[in-house]
């Protein structure tokens, strides 16, 4: 079994933007992110992206542009040599959808853990030793389903999010950027959070 940090793409890795990030052009890295990301990938940490994305549903790029996105998240991350082990996507959306074939409720629209449990599975992981990253209560509803640890960053969404939180259910850590989250987890360690 193996220790992964999953990531939220949006809002975690690069900024969240007004309206949709549908061309590569538009994303854009969070400033320490490939630091924070090198620290993880050292400690022996699997890297994986899980991120919903109902353009695909509502028609607003084919699979095809989301490709193109990714890879130019991977090429950004390459220079400061960081590699992605994987990126796992929810191409659906239940209502909003005009593309019929991703117009449904699925398994693996966060907060639901479908992604999870396949990248769970893809790279055998132990959920135990992992984390899961990210900036919404539906990143946290799909980590705590899945018993992985969970750290809310007040980037993107995260200052709303926060507001809105359990009490009776907090997350593990709140951290203000990326790299304070992950040198949470390299101090954290073989301890039982």
């Amino acid at each position: 079994m193996t220790k992964a940090v999953f990531l939220d793409r949006d809002g975690t890795i690069n900024y969240e933007i007004k309206g949709d990030l549908t061309r590569p052009a538009q994303l854009r890295l969070y400033h320490n992110v490939p630091e924070a990301l090198k620290l993880l990938r050292k400690a022996g940490y699997k890297l994986i992206v899980v991120t919903n994305q109902s353009l695909i549903a509502r028609g607003l790029i084919p699979e095809s542009g989301l490709g193109l996105i990714h890879q130019r998240m991977k090429q950004l991350l390459a220079r400061h040599n960081v590699r992605i082990d994987g990126i796992y996507y929810c191409p659906h959306h239940p209502t909003m959808g005009t593309v019929k074939q991703f117009s449904k409720v699925c398994d693996c629209r966060k907060p639901e853990p479908g992604m999870l449990k396949r990248a769970i599975k893809d790279f055998r992981v132990d959920p135990k030793q992992s984390f899961f990253i990210g900036d919404t209560l539906r990143d946290m509803g799909a980590a705590q389903k899945m018993r992985i640890k969970f750290i809310l960053l007040l980037t993107g969404y995260g200052r709303a999010t926060l507001k809105e939180i359990d009490k009776k259910s907090p997350p593990t850590l709140i951290a203000g950027s990326l790299l304070k989250a992950c040198k949470f987890i390299v101090r954290t360690e073989n301890i039982n959070v």
